[in-house]
């Protein structure tokens, strides 16, 4: 229901799939998402299995069965197999400090548009969580912003963070695709702000 809702709005559809899970994973391309995103990439090899999930033969292992994807018999099934498959959005994550030291291979694969930086789970990774911008962790992240920015590819993030600083830190690192804020954050922000305003009006 949610995919037909946001298609149907006009809304890039973006999916990250749970890590290594090759049933949910067809699930999802079958509802004919725009992209898919792959948490906790662990090095090439592993970036290239997990994309030829998403592709079909030649390119990759992807069964057929993209009802959704072919809007349920309206498009063409043929002309999908074929170069339309190919045109989704394929992105993983730089989650683990070997991945940002295997960047350069990582980001050499086809049909892999570009990573997302996971800079808390990063600074996990060289047991210092939490503390994002340390310099190795900023040094991880920066080796993966070249290796994938090199290739002319998308790097991006998600943060929390809505302040200046912090985003305006993360253009500069040379990410170019910045996902900002979390629903709960402004639910909860909106929230107070309501609740501020009723008890200054009863006082």
């Amino acid at each position: 229901m949610w995919m037909l809702s946001l298609s149907g709005g006009g809304t890039a559809v973006i999916v990250r799939v749970p890590s290594d899970d090759l049933t949910v994973t067809k699930h999802v391309l079958e509802m004919g998402v725009d992209g898919i995103v792959f948490p906790m990439v662990r090095d090439a090899e592993h970036a290239a299995r997990l994309l030829s999930w998403t592709l079909y033969p030649p390119y990759g292992t992807r069964g057929c069965g993209p009802k959704g994807a072919v809007s349920y018999g309206l498009d063409d099934e043929k002309s999908y197999y074929g170069a339309g498959h190919l045109k989704m959005c394929r992105f993983v994550q730089i989650e683990l400090a070997s991945a940002a030291e295997d960047a350069a291979r990582i980001a050499a694969l086809d049909h892999l548009d570009g990573c997302v930086l996971g800079m808390h789970d990063l600074s996990g990774s060289i047991g210092d969580l939490g503390n994002i911008f340390c310099e190795a962790n900023v040094a991880l992240a920066q080796k993966a912003i070249a290796a994938f920015r090199a290739r002319g590819k998308t790097v991006g993030i998600s943060t929390f963070a809505t302040d200046e600083a912090t985003l305006r830190r993360y253009r500069d690192m040379g990410i170019n695709m910045i996902s900002t804020g979390a629903d709960y954050e402004f639910i909860r922000k909106g929230a107070q702000e309501t609740l501020c305003r009723v008890r200054s009006i009863g006082e």
